[in-house]
């Protein structure tokens, strides 16, 4: 049987996709959806002890009868600009129906502005549609490192939020959804811990369920 790897690293990110895995993937999900998940650290799952978000939203679409794989194409420490740079990349290397994107706390804190933020992300949603895939947009987390506890929830999430309205598409409101209890969920001040994670892939869930069949 092909082999399928999907292992996420701290500060890298190992992929291998090989020609007959994603044949075996494609046959194994007619009726569920190639995912995924795009982003920085959170998307990576720094602080987890077990893969972040992506696994625990692939194991609440497969128990819920829509089978699914997510594959994690999060890089530490990312900026949008980096993020946009391999975006096509990652769009050729996976033949996924939807790709979640969950990107620019780190734009936050090494002061790119918010416009540069926009417009990466704007790029990003447009390059999927392009190749057919369903972009869904996040909101980003709380983060209480350099100031960002304040032009998250007051600058960026904001531009994000009008993004998918004028784009269109679903928006994953993970501010909101870790807000409350983000003092127990997250790790360090920004990146979640396991509890947090699972907050992040039931809001996932709850955004993306109703568009895969099962």
């Amino acid at each position: 049987m092909a082999i399928f790897d999907r292992r996420v690293r701290t500060g890298t990110k190992s992929f291998v996709a090989m020609a007959g895995a994603i044949v075996l993937c494609l046959s194994s999900i007619a009726n569920g959806a190639n995912i995924t998940a795009f982003g920085d650290s959170i998307t990576a799952g720094y602080g987890s002890n077990s893969g972040g978000y992506p696994p625990k939203l692939e194991n609440l679409l497969n128990s819920n009868g829509k089978p699914s794989v997510v594959a994690n194409f999060g890089h530490s420490g990312e900026q949008t600009p980096a993020g946009l740079s391999r975006f096509d990349a990652v769009l050729a290397s996976f033949p996924a129906k939807i790709i979640l994107i969950m990107e620019g706390t780190n734009d936050v804190r090494s002061g790119i502005s918010v416009q540069t933020t926009q417009y990466n992300l704007q790029a990003m949603i447009t390059k999927a549609k392009a190749a057919g895939v369903n972009p869904v947009i996040s909101t980003l987390t709380p983060s209480n490192w350099d100031g960002s506890e304040t032009l998250i929830p007051q600058t960026w999430n904001p531009m994000i939020k009008a993004l998918a309205g004028n784009n269109g598409i679903l928006l994953a409101d993970q501010y909101a959804a870790v807000l409350p209890v983000w003092g127990n969920a997250n790790s360090d001040g920004i990146h979640p811990n396991d509890y947090g994670y699972q907050i992040l892939a039931d809001t996932w869930y709850a955004t993306i369920a109703s568009t895969i069949s099962s």
